[in-house]
């Protein structure tokens, strides 16, 4: 994911931000390529209806154990205080990602999972879907 497409992503973030008492989701996908994606879903604090964080939920196909430990064997680090909340080897992934991450940062953190993990091409076209209800 270039820096431009970092730009992009953050906006369509914040936008579902902006919408957290509708629980909005994102499903960011490879154009032509269902199999490659990535979900983003704001996580309302439900006491005060504040942003608790942003649940990431991504294909786990070619891995095994910790997700975390997987991202920091491909050479990044995830933002401070992530947290694994699950996986399944060969199957799915989910992170909860601390609330005040910068959302160029995670739109770039965004990208290095679905190029790294997700095994998405490097200068793929990205399509965005925007649902709420998640």
């Amino acid at each position: 994911m270039n820096a431009e497409q970092a730009v992009w992503l953050a906006g369509l973030i914040q936008q579902a931000v902006d919408q957290l008492r509708h629980q909005p989701g994102l499903t960011i996908e490879v154009e032509g390529s269902a199999e490659l994606w990535i979900q983003v879903i704001p996580e309302p604090d439900d006491s005060e209806g504040k942003l608790e964080g942003f649940l990431l939920n991504f294909p786990y196909r070619k891995q095994e154990g910790d997700p975390l430990d997987t991202i920091a064997a491909s050479g990044l680090s995830a933002p401070p205080d992530t947290k694994t909340l699950g996986w399944e080897n060969g199957g799915t992934a989910r992170l909860l990602v601390r609330p005040d991450v910068p959302l160029v940062a995670f739109s770039l953190f965004i990208g290095h999972i679905l190029e790294n993990i997700v095994d998405a091409p490097g200068d793929a076209e990205l399509v965005v879907d925007f649902d709420v209800g998640f």
